[in-house]
């Protein structure tokens, strides 16, 4: 046993004594040396007597005189019998091992795909965090067997992952999943799907969404095709795109297949998995610092009325100059002369005089974009790698003196970035001689703070972005750079380039030291004032950090899917509102009427386009290089909210690619022409969203070199110029009018017309119908006050005043039966106030029950019910009430609290009632698309009077409160928008005879919108009378008339346009940024806060990978599982998908009363019995050991079938069931053998055959037989052959009590399991299974949570284990002929055996007068000895006469001897092997089973019995 081999081992270890010629000293006692002395004898030759002596007394086969008359046929008759050849591969040997062995189940194994963010004003965006793994390949397909009965069984599965492929859908992604769930068994049923409660993923049940986030399908039977098709779907919904899978496929189309136009091959023939990047996923360019940028002080209006207070001009004019310079204005003493400016006389503003100033107010203009001051920094060197310098002297670009652009970079240029150490005087714009005027000190703090920022991020060797090249830090001037008012140190930064190879056109922009950098006017100057304009534009090549993302094919693709995340928008801070800037003409019109005007600022996010490259290179190819697509990709956001959108890449054959995302600065687009192509990304969440013709899903070739022809394939649109990314409305002031001589019309006047999407029919609960009543439910084990507990949770305590005793209330509930939005139901419940009798609950002085009639009332109904239906209105953790969230009852619920059924395992968490549907409304419209929308709108109708209109007549007026006005943001529809507000009146929901009819528990909400068109920019020509345009919403989780509606949208129609014909237009007169769309750093800095300000914009979430299998997969015979799912708040990770099942895999079943056994008669079907299990591996050709052994159900030759059903009955009377999956690959012998006995069995070979039999005494029944064992056969010396019996004892390890603690899984149906322990050890009392003096005992753990689901089966087999070691003791072996065998193994034997124990007050001496000397007395009489004679060399046995104390015999004379005392003992045996060996002869083991005097077993007698336990939970 040492090595756990079933074949008996010799136990030989120190310490222990063997039996056999062996000499071992054994310390000899006190008389023991008086008779070596006595009689002469050396102590040496005295120790060989003694062992000699013990040898002859060993036990052995008792002789024929001592055995009783059993006799098993005819005298004289000979029978002659097949050779049992048999082994039983799991015998008490085995068992007695301590911890017994236990295959674990696998861990489950185990669906990253991304976070999701957004604010609180925005619709947020729903994206995955991770993604599961596929299975490995060749990983063992799993075998569920199991059977959910009575309450017992039920396993939680876990699908193998096979296929996956992610989705982008705007604002939300959706992962498509196909899992392999096991072997699919005999015949065709497979494994039956799982109730929707029962799907998971991680934690969360799937029942927890609403149905159209997800579509579970199930395909149980695979034996003709292994593919999923729509008929297949089981939850959920499909076949639209606001649904749980919106692949618009036939429903008898494949439901996973990856769309390849320019493949012929079938859909299982493609493979497509999904997988997260883990590294090198984010790309953009972000965290831009200036580059000589212009920085502006955000603009405003500093109105002067006309006042005669020149001093009080003066400063306003000096705040005006700070903000917007002085328009160029030229002074001159004469007017014959062209005159100065104040920069050109080298005059600060504040040393101006206010004669000057003045002027400058009279006759200059409140013109221009703004002042440019200086960052402080900026590229003022470029040096060539052959060490030409090129300072920029101020001469070479256009405007003269500011900035160069210098073309062909190359790797190893440098350039020297300056960051200055200076700053605008402080008494710039103040008057000497009163001190006042417009501070600096919020220009030159900022600057500073931008400083600081630049120098910490430049450290050696980062890298940034310039114009497309990369160049790293070589070099700092000072370690930090301290900003200092006195002069410091100038920070001097040297920068190098080290690739130029996705660069668009290898540019870099230098600005000048002196006019820039360190400015002699100390600003660049001021913009938008004609040719005096000065300034660095936002998009002359400021330094960024860069992220570059580069996937690679994990192995050669037809199609690669690249699904991103973006977040692109820029927020306005309060930055002027210019688009309300008067003309200077209207201000000065203004200030000469004495009127003051402000402006007033703007807080919103406004449009941003980022764009990217993409570049692809072949890995196979040794030494290729990376080549971009032609097309520039862009994505456009105003929203802080995530957009997930995705490109598809498809070659005409498998290569292994490496995809580069490049971003693309504003830098590079400024100068990028008209012939580029670009391709904005817009990928909708429905058809619904893209009325508006601005994308849509369409494809292109792009010729890549060294590749081929690569088809991209987007959903967007496309165009051609940069132009329209450019600027943005938010950043142009003025009206300059536009006579147009045809003008398309204008929309004047909608209506409401109808909505989205098309209502969904189904079968509702008949309105008015009462529910019939059935049982009461409850946690297992309560019994009793299971309403009370329901109507206290449901209505409050009984005890309200309100309602006098005996007295009647009625309540109304919301409902969502079976966990669902669409199935929900209005129901009024009728009950009565009576004298509390539950006397846990004394508390309560009454208690709620139901009336006579009419107790529970459907006053409203959702879809998916029929007749006949049972359903389950609960409170507590089971809630109907809601979706999600349930709560177990609080100890607050008086019925709960100290209820007497609740001890030990019972809890008391919920209750509630089942109802049956009497009557239905089939194809009835299900609610409520209307009023989601409106809520969304509107709001709540809480605190809004309702109208009491027709709802039938849609064109009622209602006579409620009116709503909020709400203004809705624009809507586009082929190129053109409109932007409206709407109201709507409070009204009542009520039946077409009046009555009212609640919607989803809600009795009230809006009425048909009333529409205002707004007559604004949002609002442009081209519309026509009876032309349509939608408006969408997402129902949010606070939405109470959420149902199946997942996106929902209110359709209106103009009616009436103005009239066609001659009109105006404006057009903006002055831009104050011109390259805001793309730009990535702006003129007023903080108060434009862009989505690339400290980190990427872009990010890859997901690869789908489409590769061609090379020959078709096959997943025969195997039940398939597959699941759609859009991220939402319940499922942001694609965890692992688990599955409760009820029931595995079909078998045959061998119990012959299968409805007892299994609830129905089929012959094949789910089973929980172990031998059927064990018949299905043995003989199944495709799951099983059949095709190796050459067996299968109609040829089972190797199995003894007839055992198995016999064994079945056992296990069904013992409750022994397995419920669990096999998911490890194993030796199937050893399997077998390892887990039959945590079904008191022993797995056995009887005749060839394997088989499976119990390992205690059973009845024919399967019941325990603590009756006398059935002894098959008898053995003694007559039968044994000589010398061949041997007898072996266990160790002490073996034999050593112990405490059984053993694990097993408490399953509920639908829920996730939990692991339960169960204690059994020897009671205090008892005597038989403990160590005598040891309080505590220690510990063994039996892990049997792979298959039991019951504590009773748990404490069965911990019993068993204690019973086997108390009572064994040991083993025998012998040897037989095979002449009258009529056993086999697991049969029960008896063994009579003999002995003469040595025993030293046994001996004695007789010396040569034969005089007789012993330790005891020895009366008259003959006694059997063994004697050693002095001077003789052998031992002999004889019969020696004893008379008067002497012995006249000579021949004893000078003897010493000990008495013979033969002991006869009967044992029961199990035989555990019977081996076939040379000769006929046959070799047998066999393990003790004590029993009681009277032959009971005393294992059996443990296991059917709790007596002389102690079992704690």
């Amino acid at each position: 046993m040492a090595d756990g081999n079933l074949v008996r081992q010799s136990n030989v270890r120190k310490g222990s004594m063997v039996f056999g010629p062996t000499v071992y000293d054994v310390p000899l006692l006190p008389f023991e040396k008086q008779l070596i002395k006595t009689i002469g004898v050396t102590e040496e030759e005295y120790r060989e007597f003694t062992a000699e002596a013990k040898k002859r007394g060993a036990v052995r086969p008792a002789e024929y005189d001592h055995i009783p008359d059993v006799q098993a046929g005819g005298v004289g008759e000979t029978i002659l019998i097949n050779l049992a050849i048999a082994l039983v591969l799991t015998g008490v040997s085995y068992v007695l091992t301590p911890k017994p062995k236990m295959p674990r189940a696998q861990s489950g194994g185990v669906i990253d795909l991304g976070s999701i963010s957004g604010a609180n004003r925005f619709t947020p965006s729903r994206g995955f965090e991770t993604l599961a793994e596929l299975a490995d390949y060749a990983a063992p397909v799993p075998i569920i067997f199991g059977l959910y009965k009575d309450n017992i069984g039920g396993m939680l599965t876990t699908p193998k992952l096979v296929w996956s492929r992610m989705f982008s859908h705007g604002t939300m992604q959706r992962a498509k999943l196909m899992f392999v769930v096991g072997e699919q068994g005999v015949g065709s049923a497979g494994i039956q799907p799982p109730d929707l409660k029962g799907i998971f993923l991680g934690n969360n049940a799937l029942d927890a969404v609403f149905n159209d986030y997800f579509a579970f399908y199930w395909h149980a039977d695979s034996s003709s095709t292994f593919r999923i098709r729509g008929t297949d779907k089981r939850y959920g919904t499909r076949g639209k795109v606001h649904r749980g899978d919106p692949d618009v496929s036939p429903d008898d189309g494949d439901a996973f297949n990856f769309p390849l136009s320019n493949y012929d091959e079938e859909a299982s023939e493609i493979f497509c998995h999904a997988y997260t990047p883990s590294n090198n996923a984010q790309f953009g360019v972000y965290g831009a610092i200036a580059n000589g940028t212009s920085y502006r002080v955000n603009y405003q209006l500093i109105s002067i009325p006309k006042i005669d207070d020149s001093k009080a001009v003066a400063i306003r004019m000096l705040e005006r100059i700070k903000i917007v310079g002085d328009s160029g204005f030229k002074f001159s003493e004469s007017e014959d002369e062209e005159g100065q400016t104040l920069q050109e006389e080298g005059i600060d503003p504040g040393d101006a005089g206010r004669e000057r100033l003045n002027k400058i107010r009279n006759k200059g203009k409140h013109d221009g974009a703004g002042r440019n001051y200086s960052p402080r920094m900026g590229i003022t060197k470029y040096t060539k790698e052959a060490n030409v310098a090129v300072e920029n002297a101020g001469e070479v670009t256009p405007d003269g003196k500011h900035k160069l652009q210098i073309d062909n970079i190359a790797v190893g240029d440098q350039a020297l970035f300056v960051i200055s150490n200076t700053s605008i005087p402080t008494e710039f714009y103040i008057k000497n001689k009163d001190g006042q005027g417009a501070s600096v000190d919020d220009i030159n703090s900022t600057v500073e703070s931008f400083q600081v920022e630049a120098d910490s991020t430049m450290q050696l060797g980062e890298h940034f972005e310039i114009g497309g090249c990369i160049w790293k830090v070589v070099k700092r001037r000072l370690p930090t750079y301290i900003p200092s008012i006195d002069g410091g140190k100038d920070q001097r930064i040297t920068l190098e380039c080290v690739d130029v190879s996705t660069s668009v056109n290898k540019n870099i922009g230098i600005v000048s030291d002196a006019l820039v950098v360190n400015p002699k006017d100390k600003f660049i100057g001021d913009s938008g004032v004609g040719d005096t304009s000065r300034g660095i534009g936002e998009a002359f090549f400021p330094l960024t950090q860069v992220e570059v993302a580069t996937i690679k094919n994990n192995r050669p693709a037809v199609s690669t899917e690249i699904g991103l995340k973006s977040t692109v928008f820029q927020r306005l801070n309060g930055l002027c509102n210019f688009q309300s800037l008067p003309t200077p003409e209207n201000l000065r019109e203004s200030e000469k009427d004495g009127i003051q005007m402000t402006s007033g600022t703007i807080s919103t996010s406004i449009l941003r386009s980022s764009i990217f490259r993409v570049f692809l290179r072949d890995i196979s190819n040794e030494g290729s290089k990376f080549v971009a697509l032609p097309q520039f990709f862009v994505v456009r956001g105003l929203q802080p909210t995530a957009q997930y959108n995705y490109i598809r890449f498809t070659l005409d054959r498998a290569v292994e690619l490496e995809y580069k995302f490049v971003p693309v600065s504003g830098s590079e687009i400024k100068d990028l022409g008209n012939d580029k192509e670009f391709i904005v990304l817009s990928q909708a969440n429905s058809t619904e969203e893209a009325v508006d013709g601005s994308h849509g899903f369409f494809e292109f070739p792009a010729d890549v070199a060294n590749i081929g022809t690569v088809r991209v394939q987007v959903s967007g649109r496309r165009f051609f110029g940069a132009d329209s990314l450019k600027p943005n409305k938010e950043f142009t002031r003025g009206a300059r009018k536009i006579t147009l001589e045809t003008t398309p019309s204008k929309p004047l006047t909608a209506v409401y017309r109808t909505n989205r999407p098309e209502p969904e029919r189904d079968t509702i609960v008949e309105i008015g119908t009462v529910l019939k009543g059935g049982a009461n439910i409850a946690d297992a084990g309560i019994e009793s006050g299971k309403l009370s507990a329901f109507f206290y949770a449901l209505v409050g305590s009984a005890d309200d005043p309100s309602v006098p005793p005996d007295g009647k209330r009625f309540f109304e509930s919301l409902e969502y039966i079976g966990g669902s939005t669409k199935s929900w139901l209005h129901i009024r419940w009728h009950l009565q106030k009576v004298e509390n009798t539950l006397s846990w609950a004394s508390s309560e002085q009454f208690r709620w029950k139901f009336t006579a009639k009419d107790n529970v009332k459907v006053l409203g109904s959702g879809g998916g019910f029929y007749v006949g239906q049972d359903i389950e209105i609960k409170r507590g953790s089971e809630a109907t009430n809601v979706i999600s969230g349930q709560d177990a009852y609080p100890s607050t619920n008086p019925f709960v609290s100290g209820h007497p059924d609740v001890a030990g395992d019972v809890s008391f968490t919920f209750s509630g009632k089942v109802f049956t549907v009497k009557n239905v409304t089939e194809n009835e419209i299900l609610a409520d698309r209307n009023q989601a929308w409106r809520y969304e709108v509107f709001g709540s109708t809480d605190g809004f009077e309702a109208g009491d209109s027709d709802p039938n007549d849609e064109n009622a007026n209602p006579n409620g409160d009116l709503s909020d006005e709400v203004v809705m943001p624009a809507v586009t529809k082929d190129g053109k928008s409109i932007k409206v507000k709407l109201k709507a009146h409070c009204k009542e929901f009520l039946t077409p005879g009046g009555d009212a009819r609640p919607i989803v528990g809600q009795y009230k909400g809006w009425g048909n919108p009333i529409v205002t068109i707004i007559d604004d920019a949002d609002t442009t020509t081209g519309w026509e009378v009876g032309e349509q345009f939608g408006i969408f919403r997402r129902p949010s989780a606070g939405n109470p008339f959420i149902t199946v509606y997942d996106r929902i949208g209110q359709i209106f129609e103009i009616t009436s346009v103005s009239t066609p014909g001659t009109t105006t237009t404006t057009d903006a007169d002055l831009f104050f940024a011109e390259q805001t769309q793309v730009s990535d750093i702006s003129f007023y800095r903080s108060f434009v806060d862009k989505s690339n300000s400290t980190s990427p914009e872009h990010e890859i979430v997901y690869v789908n990978e489409a590769q061609l299998n090379d020959s078709e997969a096959n997943m025969f015979e195997m039940s398939i599982a597959g699941l759609s799912l859009k991220a939402s708040r319940n499922f942001t990770s694609l965890d692992q998908m688990r599955c409760w099942l009820g029931s595995g895999l079909p078998v045959e079943r061998l119990h012959p009363s299968r409805d007892t056994a299994y609830g129905n008669s089929e012959e094949v079907g789910p089973s929980n019995l172990f031998t059927d299990l064990v018949y299905f591996l043995l003989t199944d050709q495709q799951a099983g050991a059949g095709g190796l052994l050459g067996m299968d159900r109609d040829n089972d030759y190797l199995v003894d079938k007839n055992d198995l059903v016999e064994t079945s009955k056992f296990l069904v009377t013992q409750k022994l069931f397995f419920n669990g999956p096999i998911v490890e690959r194993t030796n199937l012998r050893q399997f077998i053998s390892d887990i039959a006995p945590y079904f008191l069995c022993n797995f056995i070979i009887s005749d060839g055959r394997f088989s499976l039999k119990p390992a205690v005494p059973v009845e024919p029944g399967g019941t325990v037989n603590t009756g006398a064992v059935q002894v098959e056969q008898l053995f003694t010396s007559g039968n044994i052959i000589e010398d061949s019996y041997k007898l072996e004892y266990l160790g002490a390890e073996e034999r050593r009590a112990f405490k059984a603690v053993v694990r097993f899984r408490q399953e509920r149906k639908n829920k996730l399991p939990e692991e339960q322990v169960v204690e059994v050890k020897a009671a205090k009392e008892n005597n038989d299974f403990d160590m005598p003096g040891v309080s505590s005992p220690p510990t063994e753990q039996f892990d049997l949570t792979q298959f039991c689901t019951s504590r009773d089966h748990a404490v069965k087999v911990a019993k068993y284990f204690l019973a086997l070691r108390a009572y064994v003791t040991h083993t025998i072996s012998f040897s037989t002929t095979a002449e009258g065998l009529s056993i086999q193994a697991g049969s029960y034997i008896k063994v009579i055996t003999e002995s003469s124990p040595y025993s030293a007050a046994n001996t004695g001496t007789v010396n040569s007068s034969g005089t007789v000397t012993s330790v005891v007395d020895m009366p008259d009489g003959l006694y059997n000895i063994t004697y050693f004679k002095v001077g003789d060399v052998d031992i002999n046995s004889d019969t020696m006469d004893v008379a008067n104390g002497a012995v006249a015999n000579s021949t004893f004379h000078n003897i010493v001897f000990t008495v013979q005392n033969t002991k006869v003992s009967e044992n029961i045996y199990i035989v555990e092997q019977l081996t076939f060996s040379q000769d006929g002869i046959v070799d047998i083991v066999a393990s003790e089973h004590p029993c009681d005097t009277d032959g009971s077993s005393k294992i059996a007698t443990a296991v059917d019995s709790d007596d002389g336990f102690s079992i704690l939970s």
